[in-house]
């Protein structure tokens, strides 16, 4: 088999994903499971959610395509249930999770599975149960034994499946499915013997985590480096090319597209138990003695995603001081050609920022992440996620503050105060979450019971527990601070128009708030076009900006030093798309912004603020405590034609600077309105959203007139 045939395969695959209907949900698992419930009721529930995966995992179709290289697939189809459903109501309620599911947004110890193999792990938990030899590791034992059963037979019948297609198929297709039913014999149950039985073990978990389980947003990590080792193997005899490895990785990568189709994960999701899960993989990056860690898959895994040009998976570039010229040129290349589906990290701000925190030095420079743009110590974390408004923590405190505020400083001190009371209002309540994000709901009466990826988190099969019972490295909460740029805005309106020129007291400014401008346009007219604003290289506006993280960073320190042992709270400034939800609900605010009207995004400045450049903004943006401040990404809208090169040094000078993360898209506003009027032209057209892609024409209009609105460079 040759590289350029793979390649081809390619082709018709990107066109199903495209062509595929959103109002389709996994057929299979939901009448399956649904015949299951009765008879799992009988189940001991400690081994119920097991039981329920060898038994879906045994009865699921193995369906086997003629392009498929990499294999495992969801049976689909559009039921009566699901296109009533579809845009109606809640995916929740259509979903069956009582049985099975898993709040997801995690990474899996990949390493490990390709090193000892599901059916390893299982003998691992049970040397731990006969070394502990307590009840709970006994029953952690048993349903690891469980499950790697049943993947290994689901597994087995995926070979059986590719070898019976293989009987009627000729040449390169007979060729493809042979590899992999030989691949499927050894894995994921056993350790991967070379490059190719390695990404099939890696996808097929993969797979079954989101498909079947029903795990959202599962990032596959730093695979750059733990496929290393089978790529050098394989080059040194001969079994493999780095241009069969850049097409083994690119059938890689399409395989995540056929999993969320082509919606929104917030608009018109389909009824998956994943939703529209985005999936993530990180390359590149330095090590804990500052040598950088690129290498010949880091560039490999570029070029394949160039060759795919497809939404998932977003491709995460963690650059370090260090890294190569070439490779730099690379990820910029890459950037430019996949136009939104690149994102990068300042390894020199974020590794040094985690081990401050108390993570491990070995852990912290092996970081990556999920969800949009949160920061994961992979496999070593539960996500416990805080959601907050600033711009409503803003107005609490300008209501709070006493007639007598003589300085901004003192509000300032204020908002912090609200910050923090706020911050440990919301650990405390999450503190008492049974489960990671939310409740899974077993129908266990409350006893132990299982998680299939805590297989695969690690600690926990030393511990002979699940990772929600505890046995878990770090219980990390991460915050989800959104409308910076609004309070950034506000904060400066306030010292201009009360303390700087005093024509307004505090209490004044704002009355003429909370009654939205009611009779003040003027004034409101004069706040949005004089009022300097955030994004703009402005000395004094930048040194608010620096008081005002610094603000919510010394609430987060504050909270820190409550927290328990293997507790951290990380403090980001995210909003996926809360900032317009919010915004909804939320009173006018002393920048201009009216009552309704979304909040700034992210790091982003209010948009159409940002006047003086890009290089005026990114400033702006570096002078931010992201050493304090370690999640949230910045999205940039470039217009035109831009030099790789270009991207690559604006990168490297931004990171120099000490900027935390950036995320571009390229794509002009005329582009975008056309795709607005004629959207089946435009089916794959990708734009950047909260910290990952989406399809430009899946958005709902809201969110399309906001990436419209983005300034332009």
């Amino acid at each position: 088999m040759t590289a350029p045939i793979l390649i081809d395969q390619l082709e018709p695959l990107r066109k199903r994903v495209l062509a595929g209907d959103n109002r389709a949900c996994f057929v299979e698992r939901e009448t399956i499971l649904g015949e299951l419930e009765t008879p799992a009721a009988a189940i001991p529930g400690r081994l119920r959610y097991s039981w329920t995966l060898r038994q879906l995992l045994g009865r699921v179709s193995t369906p086997v395509e003629s392009e498929d290289v990499v294999l495992g697939r969801m049976v689909e189809a559009v039921t009566p249930a699901s296109a009533a459903a579809y845009g109606n109501g809640r995916w929740q309620d259509f979903v069956n999770w009582r049985i099975i599911g898993s709040s997801g947004h995690m990474t899996l110890d990949y390493p490990e599975l390709l090193a000892e193999g599901l059916q390893g792990v299982a003998r691992k938990a049970r040397e731990t149960a006969d070394r502990l030899d307590t009840d709970e590791a006994w029953n952690f034992a048993e349903n690891c034994g469980m499950c790697a059963d049943a993947v290994e037979g689901f597994a087995r019948r995926y070979a059986a499946a590719a070898r019976a297609a293989a009987e009627s198929a000729k040449g390169p297709i007979r060729a493809n499915f042979l590899r992999a039913a030989a691949a499927l014999d050894e894995v994921p149950h056993r350790p991967a013997k070379d490059f190719f039985s390695a990404l099939q073990s890696v996808w097929l978990v993969h797979m079954i985590q989101s498909c079947y389980v029903g795990c959202r947003d599962m990032a596959f990590g730093r695979m750059d480096q733990y496929l290393l080792p089978f790529y050098e193997r394989g080059l040194a005899d001969g079994t493999l090319t780095p241009e069969l490895a850049r097409a083994f990785l690119a059938h890689f990568l399409m395989k995540t597209n056929e999993i969320p189709g082509t919606c929104a994960w917030n608009y018109l999701s389909k009824l998956i138990p994943c939703v529209g899960t985005k999936q993530y993989i990180f390359v590149g990056g330095s090590l804990p003695d500052g040598q950088t860690s690129e290498n010949a898959l880091s560039s490999l895994i570029l070029e394949a995603a160039m060759e795919v040009r497809m939404r998932d998976p977003i491709i995460h570039v963690r650059l370090a001081p260090g890294s190569p010229p070439a490779f730099r040129k690379k990820t910029g290349a890459a950037a430019v050609a996949l136009k939104a589906q690149v994102q990068f990290w300042n390894d020199a701000v974020i590794a040094p920022a985690l081990h401050r925190k108390g993570v491990a030095r070995e852990d912290a420079w092996d970081y990556s992440g999920r969800a949009c743009s949160i920061i994961e110590i992979g496999a070593r974390q539960n996500n416990h996620d805080l959601h907050a408004c600033l711009a409503s923590w803003m107005l609490e405190a300008l209501r709070a503050c006493p007639e007598q505020t003589a300085s901004l400083d003192e509000v300032l001190a204020r908002f912090r105060e609200v910050a923090e009371t706020r911050t440990r209002e919301a650990i405390a309540v999450r503190r008492n979450d049974p489960e990671p994000a939310y409740d899974t709901p077993f129908i266990n009466g409350g006893g132990l019971h299982f998680h299939f990826e805590s297989m695969l988190l690690r600690d926990c099969v030393a511990q002979g527990k699940t990772h929600c019972a505890g046995a878990i490295r770090y219980r990390v909460y991460s915050s989800h601070f959104y409308g910076l740029a609004t309070i950034i805005n506000s904060f400066m309106t306030v010292k201009r128009l009360v303390f700087d020129e005093r024509r307004f007291t505090l209490a004044q400014l704002l009355a003429i708030t909370e009654k939205n401008f009611e009779g003040h346009e003027t004034l409101r007219q004069e706040i949005l076009h004089r009022v300097p604003k955030f994004g703009n290289d402005i000395d004094e506006v930048d040194k608010l900006a620096r008081a005002v993280g610094d603000a919510i960073a010394d609430a987060g320190d504050a909270v820190m030093k409550g927290c328990l042992p293997k507790e951290l709270f990380i403090v980001g400034i995210h909003s996926t798309f809360l900032h317009q939800v919010s915004g909804k609900h939320l009173p006018a605010t002393p920048d201009g912004r009216l009552k309704g009207e979304p909040t700034s995004e992210n790091l982003s400045p209010t948009y159409g603020t940002d006047t003086t450049g890009i290089t005026a903004l990114l400033k702006s943006t570096a002078r931010l405590p992201f050493d304090r401040i370690n999640t949230g990404s910045g999205n940039v809208k470039f217009a035109g034609k831009i030099e790789p090169e270009m991207i690559a040094a604006l990168l490297q000078t931004y990171f120099q600077m000490g900027g935390l993360m950036l995320a571009p898209t390229f794509v002009d506003r005329t582009m975008l309105e056309d795709a607005r009027a004629h959207p089946e032209q435009y089916r794959s057209l990708l734009v950047r959203l909260h910290g990952f892609s989406e399809y430009f024409t899946a958005l709902p209009d809201n969110e399309q007139q906001e990436l419209i609105q983005r300034t332009e460079y």
